[in-house]
C-alpha cells in the first residue's frame, strides 16, 4: 500500500518544488499527496494538491519533505512530534537534500535528533529554574549548567585571533582538587543540570578529562556531561571512548567545509550538534558604545542557564567575560553557594531576567540571550 506524502509549506517553496525535476520523479510513488501549512490563511489546493492544517493529529503513515523557507524550525518541529522528514527540497539547487546535506550546504548548525530533543527537556529545565529563582532568590539551587574551565590552554589559539585564547600571556591550569571539590558540592545538592569542561579552552588537550567525566558520573549520576570541542581529536574511536565513559552531550566546532563534513560523517548515538566555526566579535564586547542609553534588551538567564568557572578561579559573568573584570567571586576563596547566593550576584541575574543590562559595561554592549 503506497504512502501519504505532505509536502510541509505551501508558499514560494512549494510551488518551486512541483515544478522541479525532484518532483516529477518521485510523485508516482504515492497515492495522494498533502500540502501542509500552519499558515491557516492559505487554503483551497495548488495543482490539485489540497492544502490541510492538521498534520500532527493525522497519525496515518506518511512521508513528509519540507519545501518551506524556514526549513530548519521546521525539520526541528517535526522530531519533536517523532516525525523524521524524507528530504527537504532546496529552492537554490532545485534539489531534494537530506537535513546533513542541507546543513552543510547552508553552514548552519547541525543537531541529530538526539540532541533536538535534548535541547527541547534543557530549555524546560532552564525556563523552570528560573520560575524557582524568582519565587525563593535561590541562586545556587537553581542553576542548570556549570561550566569549568580546565586550563586557558587551546591548540587552535595560535590560529584564531578572534578568540580568547588567542590573547593568553601565562598558562594557567584549574587544579583537580578545586574541579573535584566543585563537583563534590554540586554532588551533595542531587546537580541534574549540565557539566562542562570548557569555556575557551580545548577540553580535549588536557589528559585529566576522561578521569573528571568518571569522577563526575560517579558522584553525580543524574548530571549531564557535555564535552565541546573544536574537533582536532575527534575520530570515531574517541567518540566510541566518549560514550562508554559516560559523557552524555558531544559538541564540536567545524572549521571550514572539509572538516565540518568530516564530523558530520561520524556516527555519534548521544546529542550532537557541529557549529560552524565563524568566530563573533566577542573581543570587542568591553569596548564602550556611544548608543547604549537608547537600546531595549532582553531578558537574559545567564547564571541560571550556565555558571562559568575560569581556570583562575574566577566565576565570571558569563562565557563571553573572557577577562572577567565583574568577576562574582572566586571559587578558591568561597564555595560555590556562597558566591552564587551573594546579595550581589542576586540582584545582577534579578535585573538581567528584567531586561535591565545597566548594572555591568560588557552587558550594555551585549545582545546574547543566554
Amino acid at each position: 500500500m503506497k504512502k501519504c506524502l505532505y509536502l510541509y509549506g505551501a508558499g514560494k517553496w512549494g510551488r518551486a518544488f512541483l515544478e522541479s525535476e525532484e518532483y516529477k520523479g518521485i510523485k508516482g510513488n504515492y497515492a495522494n499527496i498533502i500540502f501542509y501549512d500552519s499558515n491557516k490563511e492559505i487554503n483551497g489546493s495548488i495543482q490539485n494538491i489540497n492544502i490541510a492544517h492538521d498534520l500532527w493529529d493525522n497519525r496515518d503513515d506518511k512521508d513528509i519533505i519540507i519545501t518551506c523557507g524556514s526549513w530548519y524550525e521546521v525539520y526541528e518541529d517535526c522530531i519533536l512530534h517523532d516525525c523524521k522528514p524524507m528530504y527537504i527540497f532546496d529552492r537554490d539547487s532545485s534539489k531534494l537534500l537530506s537535513y546533513k546535506q542541507m546543513c552543510l550546504s547552508k553552514h548552519v548548525l547541525y543537531r541529530n535528533m538526539e540532541c533536538i530533543h535534548y535541547e527541547a527537556v534543557r530549555e524546560k529545565q532552564i525556563n523552570d529554574g528560573v520560575e524557582r529563582f524568582k519565587r525563593t532568590n535561590d541562586l545556587f539551587n537553581n542553576i542548570e549548567g556549570v561550566g569549568l574551565m580546565l586550563s586557558n590552554l587551546c591548540n587552535y589559539a595560535y590560529l584564531h585571533s578572534k578568540c580568547p585564547a588567542h590573547c593568553i600571556r601565562e598558562k594557567e591550569i584549574l587544579s583537580s582538587e578545586t574541579v573535584k571539590r566543585i563537583i563534590d558540592e554540586l554532588a551533595v545538592r542531587k546537580f541534574d543540570g549540565v557539566l562542562y569542561f570548557h569555556i575557551y579552552n580545548e577540553p580535549m588537550n588536557d589528559p585529566r578529562l576522561f578521569l573528571f567525566i568518571e569522577y563526575a558520573k560517579k558522584e553525580m549520576p543524574q548530571c549531564k556531561v557535555l564535552v565541546y570541542s573544536n574537533g582536532y581529536y575527534l575520530n570515531q574511536v574517541m567518540i566510541n571512548d566518549l560514550e562508554e565513559i559516560g559523557a552524555d552531550i558531544l559538541a564540536v566546532t567545524g572549521y571550514g567545509r572539509e572538516e565540518y563534513k568530516r564530523l558530520l560523517a561520524l556516527d555519534v548515538n548521544i546529542p550532537y550538534r557541529i557549529v560552524w566555526g565563524d568566530l563573533d566579535e566577542r573581543l570587542d564586547l568591553y569596548k564602550a558604545s556611544t548608543d547604549d542609553g537608547n537600546r531595549e534588551y532582553e531578558p537574559c538567564r545567564t547564571f541560571i542557564t550556565t555558571v562559568n568557572i575560569y581556570s583562575d578561579g574566577d566565576v565570571g559573568i558569563c562565557c563571553l567575560d573572557y577577562k572577567h573584570p565583574y568577576k562574582l567571586g572566586n571559587i578558591m576563596d568561597n564555595s560555590l553557594e556562597k558566591v552564587l547566593n551573594h546579595e550581589r550576584v542576586i540582584n545582577i541575574q534579578k535585573n538581567l531576567l528584567n531586561g535591565n543590562r545597566c548594572d555591568l559595561p560588557i552587558c550594555r554592549h551585549c545582545n546574547w540571550i543566554r
